[in-house]
């Protein structure tokens, strides 16, 4: 009977260290880049530390549990270790979605700002161009309105016409402001 306490202390132990050193170079592997970004701020490095020290923690517990006669606790402090790890990393991904969620508003933001600011220079320079347009158009005008008060000058009048001609007529039908050529 003795012996049959002592196979699984000893199958523990024979599991138990191989998988603590396995799980310890691992852990060591990746604890230390996690460690380092959360040093410099990242805080979902900071999850991910915390899961991983709990399923070690499990892993540990399991193998005590093991040696001191209970074999069954390996399994059961390591899921129990996996599952918090499981919470844990879920919790991690929930706040790096919001993150996300928050640097993308803030870009949007960023954007329509600058959207905005291109609109108003374009605005401004659109608004520029129609005063520059606006002004050589009148500068036409008046060129033209100048150019009908000389051709109405040079032009015989009605009256003139009357005193010299008995019968006459004259065709005069400007398209807009001045006739052309003729008469």
């Amino acid at each position: 009977m003795a012996t049959s306490v002592h196979i699984p202390v000893l199958l523990a132990i024979w599991i138990g260290i191989p998988t603590i050193l396995l799980s310890f170079i691992s852990f060591i592997i990746v604890i230390i880049p996690a460690i380092i970004l959360f040093r410099r701020g990242y805080k979902p490095s900071g999850f991910f530390l915390f899961g991983n020290i709990i399923l070690v923690l499990g892993f540990i517990i399991g193998i005590l549990l093991g040696i001191f006669g209970y074999p069954a606790g390996l399994v059961m402090s390591v899921s129990v270790a996996a599952t918090v790890e499981i919470i844990i990393f879920s919790l991690a991904l929930s706040y790096r979605l919001k993150v996300m969620q928050k640097e993308k508003e803030e870009a949007q933001e960023k954007a329509l700002v600058y959207l905005e600011q291109k609109v108003r220079e374009r605005t401004k320079e659109i608004n520029e161009k129609k005063s520059e347009i606006e002004q050589k158009n009148r500068d036409i005008t008046d060129s033209i309105q100048y150019a009908r008060r000389i051709q109405e000058a040079l032009l015989a009048g009605p009256d003139f016409l009357s005193n010299q001609f008995k019968e006459h007529f004259v065709l005069y039908l400007p398209k807009d402001i001045v006739s052309g050529d003729f008469y």
